[in-house]
């Protein structure tokens, strides 16, 4: 019980340490002419920050998206519409929505995550809904006979039935996120890792961009175990099973 809360609480400072990154902190531009050393730690830095935007669009399209999800799974007859317009947004290419996202927030890097949390949160909602339009009969026929509560309903059936379609689509949201900010922070933020790399080779910089964008695949596969790990957590019984095999 105690390391389920430790596990816990350190889940939620990760998430107020990225939100943090992502929202609050104010980084300023990187500058061509400074030391090494200095360029090391913009770099480190920067990866903070362009993690954090990352992992704060994620977490907020987790949160709207995930319960969206979840109700127009239960409510599918009244919102069909609103379901065949996120499938018509999954058929558009992601690049389409770039020019709105410069556009209607104006470097405001608030109203950016959420923009960008709502485009991202589309591969959330969608395979949620259907893995609960799908729940198998024999799940609804024991919870009835078991007499289980709302609450049962929602702990015992819905989440763990909805769990490994969400930890897949967050793994999309989080490719289409990195793309979003990286070219965010080179054509409209002017700041963060991204925006390092490009000035480097603008400059032919070529050391610092190397190392740069080692840093960017280094941060990145932090943002993809941290997913693993809050895979495992949620879903301890999947990697129960796989080591039994």
């Amino acid at each position: 019980m105690k390391k389920n809360r430790l596990q816990i609480g350190l889940l939620i400072l990760t998430c107020l340490f990225f939100l943090y990154f992502g929202f609050r902190f104010q980084l300023t531009p990187y500058q061509m002419k400074q030391d090494f050393s200095d360029s090391l730690l913009y770099f480190i830095v920067g990866g903070f920050v362009t993690s954090g935007r990352i992992m704060s669009s994620l977490i907020i399209a987790s949160l709207f998206w995930g319960i969206s999800g979840v109700v127009g799974g239960i409510f599918t007859r009244f919102i069909k519409q609103v379901s065949f317009l996120l499938n018509s947004i999954l058929v558009i290419p992601i690049i389409t929505f770039f020019p709105l996202l410069i556009l209607w927030t104006d470097k405001n890097i608030v109203a950016l995550i959420l923009f960008c949390s709502l485009l991202v949160g589309v591969y959330l909602a969608l395979p949620i809904r259907e893995a609960i339009i799908k729940l198998p009969k024999d799940y609804v026929i024991v919870a009835g006979n078991l007499q289980f509560t709302p609450y049962m309903w929602l702990v015992e059936v819905i989440i763990p039935t909805i769990l490994p379609h969400f930890f897949t689509g967050l793994r999309i949201s989080m490719s289409i996120a990195t793309v979003y900010f990286f070219l965010l922070e080179i054509y409209s933020l002017q700041s963060g890792l991204a925006y390092a790399i490009y000035m480097s080779f603008k400059q032919s910089q070529t050391l610092e961009a190397a190392i740069a964008m080692l840093f960017f695949i280094l941060f990145m596969l932090m943002l993809r175990y941290l997913i693993h790990k809050l895979q495992v957590f949620l879903m301890p019984w999947e990697y129960y099973f796989r080591k039994q095999v």
